[in-house]
């Protein structure tokens, strides 16, 4: 393990008591949340930066309509309480 993944690990086990499920762009991602729970356009917008690398595409990403969720953009699911659901476009990019 890396000395950043390892002071990553500390500082998250210190901090949020929850497990570092994988590292994408070097950056930790982490498990212990429901995948019913609520999740903010911040967060997914956060996990949008970590799949592509690059904020600018992230943030066109959020205000692109996606088929996978009904046409909407990932923005509008995440305001009708689906943010799940594009938070799970985003995983299934990761888990490649």
């Amino acid at each position: 393990m890396t000395a950043q993944k390892q002071h990553h690990q500390v500082k998250m086990e210190d901090e949020n008591k929850r497990d570092i499920v994988m590292y994408v762009n070097g950056q930790p991602l982490y498990g212990g949340r429901s995948p019913t729970e609520a999740i903010s356009d911040a967060e997914v917008l956060a996990m949008a930066e970590l799949v592509t690398g690059d904020a600018e595409v992230a943030a066109a990403w959020m205000v692109r309509p996606n088929p996978k969720l009904s046409n909407r953009t990932p923005r509008q699911a995440i305001e009708d309480g689906d943010g799940q659901d594009a938070a799970l476009i985003l995983r299934s990019f990761m888990s490649l």
